[in-house]
């Protein structure tokens, strides 16, 4: 087959349409699949990310529970950065020092070492929401989020 310049320019850019179109399905359908997902067998730190605006930063290793009852799924990352990291993290991101007064907002179950300096984020989303908790001395980042149904 002969093809002219202009025939397989079009031919070119037609390809290229088409895998972009499959490309853009594809994130979008991942997307989606992550925001919905629950449970903690899939795409956690995405879900989690979707739902709170946070950017969960590079882990070690992560300790996940969900329960259907409630509706709640509570992770507990160990992060892969240094303290230093951690503080400015917690300083770009707008997390606040958590006071004394104030440990009686904190989920239960929470493993606290006792003594360290906590940093906590609250928020909502529309279908969600969510309390941080940050512990930069144990580089430890607790995500309880709970759906709204």
């Amino acid at each position: 087959m002969n093809y002219d310049r202009r025939q397989l320019t079009t031919i070119i850019f037609a390809l290229v349409l088409v895998i972009s179109a499959l490309i853009y399905g594809g994130l979008l359908t991942f997307t989606y699949i992550a925001y919905h997902q629950e449970d903690c067998d899939f795409a956690n730190i995405d879900n989690i990310e979707l739902h709170t605006g946070i950017d969960v930063p590079e882990t070690r290793d992560c300790d996940c529970k969900y329960s259907s009852r409630t509706h709640t799924k509570k992770s507990t990352f160990t992060l892969n950065m240094s303290e230093a990291e951690i503080t400015s993290y917690l300083a770009k991101n707008s997390y606040h020092m958590l006071d004394g007064a104030s440990m009686h907002t904190l989920p239960s179950g929470l493993d606290i070492t006792p003594g360290n300096k906590l940093f906590v984020k609250y928020g909502h989303s529309n279908d969600a929401t969510y309390i941080i908790v940050v512990e930069p001395g144990s580089s430890r980042m607790f995500v309880e989020l709970r759906y709204l149904v």
